[in-house]
């Protein structure tokens, strides 16, 4: 008796992390992750009030490719909040229907910003 309840108990715990760890999104490949940094590289411009502030920093984001070939921006982190706002709202701007291919997929980058002389 008590070692069906054992199997039981093991199988049980194997279902439920097995289901917790399927509801993560999938990390996208390096080369799906280099092509999204070289087109938001392409797309994200140096901003205005950073340019006037003369200011460098860098935002940490973390996205998800969208079924439509969009992105949908999970977290961002930076030390201004400007600046983290604006790279939020245009990533969600951009869409390509390249990576339509590519949805659900999560993309983590590191976006500088700094003017160079």
């Amino acid at each position: 008796m008590k070692a069906r309840i054992a199997t039981l108990m093991i199988a049980l715990a194997l279902l439920l992390g097995s289901s917790a760890f399927a509801s993560q999104p999938v990390r996208a490949s390096k080369v799906v992750s280099q092509s999204v940094a070289k087109l938001l590289g392409e797309k994200i411009d140096f901003p205005d009030f950073a340019r006037i502030d003369d200011f460098k920093c860098c935002v940490l984001v973390r996205l998800t490719i969208t079924e439509e070939g969009g992105f949908e921006v999970d977290c961002a982190n930076c030390r201004d909040d400007r600046l983290e706002m604006y790279v939020k709202d245009n990533i969600e701007k951009i869409i390509s229907k390249d990576y339509a291919q590519y949805a659900g997929q999560m993309v983590s980058l590191k976006i500088n910003f700094k003017l160079i002389d």
